[in-house]
């Protein structure tokens, strides 16, 4: 039996343009979350992730787009950059309870997960 095969061109056409719309869309933002490797590792809680982005200077919907990769890679890496167009925009790193924060827009700072900001914006939990 011969295998069968289809001539459909629209599967090409629709699996090309949703390339294009996703590949699109992130080369528009210019933002890559970038791990890299720390002595130090944290599970952050999404509050704690849109303090720390926050301060960074970054506005809800780039927190509610990149905030998940942001934690993820400082759980699993313990430090992330966050690149946009090839320059660093801002870097996160752990050590112990703290989060170090260093941003090219806002500063540096040190969030303490248990007591607080060390220094900073003093930006409110969400409870």
């Amino acid at each position: 039996m011969k295998p069968v095969r289809h001539k459909s061109i629209s599967s090409v056409v629709i699996v090309s343009s949703l390339l294009m719309i996703f590949l699109g869309g992130c080369l528009r933002s210019g933002m890559k979350i970038i791990p890299f490797p720390n002595q130090h590792v944290m599970e952050l809680t999404a509050d704690e992730t849109i303090l720390i982005m926050k301060a960074a200077g970054y506005s809800n919907e780039q927190i509610q787009k990149y905030g998940w990769s942001v934690r993820d890679g400082l759980a699993k890496s313990g430090a992330v950059r966050i690149m946009k167009n090839s320059a660093i925009e801002a870097g996160f790193a752990i050590k112990g309870d703290e989060i170090y924060i260093s941003s090219r827009s806002t500063g540096r700072y040190i969030f303490n997960v248990n007591t607080g900001w060390v220094n900073g914006p003093q930006l409110q939990r969400v409870n």
